[in-house]
């Protein structure tokens, strides 16, 4: 007899009370267990199933360039390589919430051993799903209180005239590469917007080509967010699928303090050299001798 889940699979995220999409990934070297997955978490309300990677190498490397907010990984990859990629996804900040997948049973006591919010034994069915979800969710707002603390104890200044630096708890940032800071720069001149690759890539990286500009971005994105963890205030940068803003809310920034109407903050130069500043130095120059006049 064929069970009809529609009443699981479309009223048990919004009963639940959450309005964003979980975002989804999933990493199995079996193509039809991979696909089989992908097909059930399609059908499911209040998610977003983003990608299914039968490559682990692959598979990290996307989850760590793209908010995500669920992982299933198959275990009984190469070996017990589901969970040695499971220990690296832990070390993310913050970290996805993580479920096994397997055909076996023997695998569970060094699984429970990580993070994981769920076990999940082949052939996977909707039951399971709906759970994982839920589990996940709490996973994740429970991360999100623990990053609210911490914003709490971070005072995040935002230095914008003559030159760009920036101020964790009266420390000033150290950047090794000078392209890393005006990344973050020209994001906190965005005043929290999105922005793409592409507005990147022309404006901070103006002599790269399109695809050697796009790969150089990545690695710039991956440096930044490891400067950021560094003084603990990665919470400060939100990015997506081809694209990264600025957090706003979570930092003072003189630029925006200038916008407010404390003019007196510019003193003949904004930001430094940066080519993409020019016109809004130019704008504050005029103000400026307006003022004088």
């Amino acid at each position: 007899m064929q069970i009809d889940h529609s009443g699981i699979i479309k009223g048990a995220e919004h009963a639940a009370g959450y309005a964003e999409d979980l975002r989804i990934v999933a990493i199995d070297n079996d193509p039809i267990s991979l696909k089989q997955i992908g097909d059930l978490i399609t059908q499911m309300d209040g998610v977003k199933y983003q990608r299914g990677f039968l490559d682990v190498l692959d598979g990290i490397a996307y989850i760590k360039e793209q908010r995500v907010d669920l992982v299933f990984i198959a275990i009984s990859m190469y070996s017990d390589q589901g969970i040695i990629v499971a220990r690296q996804l832990e070390e993310m900040n913050p970290p996805p919430a993580i479920a096994f997948v397997t055909w076996r049973r023997d695998y569970s006591y060094d699984a429970w051993k990580t993070n994981a919010v769920d076990y999940i034994l082949k052939p996977v069915k909707i039951e399971d799903l709906v759970r994982t979800v839920g589990r996940a969710r709490y996973y994740k707002l429970f991360k999100e209180i623990e990053e609210r603390k911490n914003v709490s104890k971070k005072q995040i200044v935002m230095k914008c005239f003559p030159s760009f630096d920036v101020f964790v708890d009266g420390e000033i940032v150290e950047f090794t590469y000078a392209k890393v800071k005006e990344l973050l720069a020209f994001l906190v001149y965005q005043q929290g917007n999105w922005c793409t690759i592409d507005q990147i890539v022309f404006s901070v990286l103006e002599k790269q080509t399109e695809k050697s500009g796009k790969q150089y971005y990545r690695t710039l994105m991956h440096r930044l967010k490891n400067v950021l963890e560094r003084y603990g205030i990665q919470f400060i940068l939100e990015t997506g699928y081809g694209r990264a803003r600025i957090k706003s809310l979570h930092f003072t920034c003189e630029y925006y303090e200038y916008l407010k109407g404390k003019r007196d903050l510019f003193q003949g130069t904004f930001m430094g050299t940066y080519l993409w500043a020019e016109d809004a130095n130019a704008f504050m120059t005029r103000e400026s001798n307006r003022v004088v006049e």
